[in-house]
């Protein structure tokens, strides 16, 4: 902001408090004349101050709190049943991907995986003895003769491969009885049934055993020595993926988007400012059953501090316009006619004020953006409302008039 911009500035500001100063003593001086029996009823005085329109930079932006929360959290159970024998972690410990957390008792499960391999065993044993050598051999005579077949050029191949075929088939049929296909047929699926409770003793082995899905912090603690398995067991979560879920009103929602930029402040820490952006906009409202509608809006930070922390307190300021060298009056000097939407100011010239109709841009809490209808040095009225009653509770003035 250049000097003149800034001496601007400083001329509104104490024009409106000290008119508004002088409107709160009249509010006094009214009060008192009040009868006795007045005292609940609200009184209502407006002021006018001017101010000069001047250029300056301006930012559109939507405020909101939140809280960090881990965009990536794990809650780990057991997969399978048992007693926790050991716990190799506590909360708040640093781990890696891979590393060991909790350790049921496996002796029951071990002795389950050796059952299952013993019966593996013995079932490829029954299916070896009803597959002979012989049998075998006759098989691969009949694969064999069949390829031959296939790759025959002529009539004379052609014909003694046809020969060797059904020999080789009918040594085969004679190899092959009823019962016998039937009794291997039989052992070569209790072989696969045994195969799969193999599998599963070892996958149940395994499940015993609960390891860090990601690098992060372990958070929570449910089990302890000697407890049986019922539930979450631990709780982790990767700090270097902290984000901050606001709640957004639904009028302000259409003005974000993806990669909307945001500025953070965490209230446990001052002086830590952080950058950010919108990474996720929710499609359905998270209180739609209430008179007012807000979505969940996700911001990514851009880097982690060291200090920051699961569930901080973080005011998020969201810059959805930005506007370079515009005309800015303050928002009390705008009148809005709510019959066309048309916005007006009242201008001061000399010892006349004239009605001025304006096209407005962007706004903040303080400045609206001109975008027509007035020049830079141009002096306009403001109003300065103030609203007391019983309680000396004072009402914001309203950015628009009516």
């Amino acid at each position: 902001m250049n000097a003149q911009a800034n001496n601007q500035r400083s001329i509104w500001k104490w024009v409106v408090g000290i008119a508004a100063i002088a409107a709160v003593v009249a509010a006094l001086i009214l009060g008192r004349q009040a009868p006795a029996d007045s005292a609940t009823a609200t009184e209502v005085t407006t002021d006018q101050a001017t101010a000069v329109v001047f250029k300056d930079d301006l930012d559109k932006t939507i405020s909101s709190n939140g809280n960090l929360i881990p965009a990536i959290e794990a809650n780990l159970m057991f997969a399978v049943n048992g007693q926790v024998e050991d716990i190799l972690v506590a909360a708040g410990d640093e781990v890696e991907e891979g590393d060991t957390l909790l350790v049921l008792d496996t002796a029951a499960l071990e002795r389950a995986v050796e059952d299952a391999e013993a019966t593996v065993t013995i079932r490829q044993t029954e299916v070896d003895a009803l597959s002979s050598d012989e049998l075998r051999d006759a098989e691969q005579r009949v694969a064999d003769a069949e390829e031959a077949l296939d790759e025959a050029e002529d009539d004379t191949e052609i014909a003694a491969a046809e020969t060797e075929l059904e020999a080789a088939q009918a040594d085969l049929d004679a190899l092959q009885t009823d019962q016998l296909t039937t009794n291997l047929t039989i052992a070569e699926a209790q072989l696969a049934q045994a195969e799969n409770q193999l599998e599963a003793a070892e996958a149940n082995l395994a499940a015993a055993t609960l390891t860090a899905p990601f690098d992060g912090i372990v958070s929570q603690i449910n089990v302890a020595e000697g407890d049986m398995t019922n539930g979450i067991a631990l709780t982790m979560f990767d700090p270097d993926s902290l984000v901050v879920t606001l709640e957004i009103d639904e009028i302000d929602l259409l003005e974000l988007a993806a990669g909307t930029e945001a500025d953070l402040t965490v209230d446990a820490l001052p002086g830590v400012n952080l950058d950010g952006s919108v990474s996720d906009i929710a499609v359905m409202p998270t209180n739609d059953m209430s008179d007012r509608v807000t979505y969940a809006v996700e911001v990514d930070l851009a880097e982690h501090d060291e200090e920051l922390r699961y569930g901080m307190s973080t005011r998020v300021r969201l810059t959805t316009a930005e506007r370079s060298d515009v005309l800015l009056v303050p928002n009390e000097a705008i009148t809005v006619n709510n019959d066309d939407g048309t916005y007006f100011v009242t201008v001061v010239e000399g010892d006349a004020n004239i009605r001025a109709e304006v096209e407005i841009g962007i706004r903040d809490r303080t400045y609206t953006e001109i975008e027509s209808g007035l020049s830079s040095g141009d002096e306009v009225l403001v109003r300065v409302t103030t609203v007391r009653d019983d309680s000396d509770s004072a009402a914001p003035p309203s950015p628009f008039g009516n």
